[in-house]
């Protein structure tokens, strides 16, 4: 993995992952990600897809941007992660597509500890 120059408010660097061959939003992210990467070659999940944006409403356009979605014994799964505690927009974005699409995202916190929705 190489990190560049932080340009994030809370120190997090991007990080482009050889692996996975993707930039990831920090350094911790692209280590999930990476352990992702390695359980989808094990066969453990499959369909493994990076930074997918999900459309909530066209007119206004709204979307939310999830890090990583895979199956995993044929279940969709969603996963963000956050360094940081979520803010109220991205909340308020995560609450409307289990409302509205039924789908529950899961939060991976820094630290390794996963919370879902």
């Amino acid at each position: 993995m190489t990190r560049l120059k932080s340009s994030n408010k809370y120190g997090a660097r991007r990080t482009w992952s050889a692996l996975c061959n993707t930039w990831f939003d920090s350094h911790a992210e692209a280590a999930y990600g990476e352990k992702l990467y390695l359980m989808e070659k094990a066969g453990a999940i499959n369909d493994l897809k990076f930074h997918q944006t999900i459309t909530l409403s066209k007119s206004p356009k709204v979307t939310i941007g999830i890090d990583f979605i895979y199956n995993q014994n044929g279940k969709k799964n969603y996963a963000d992660y956050k360094g940081m505690k979520e803010n109220r927009e991205y909340r308020a974005k995560r609450i409307w597509l289990k409302q509205f699409k039924g789908i529950d995202v899961k939060l991976i916190r820094a630290g390794g500890s996963g919370e879902s929705g």
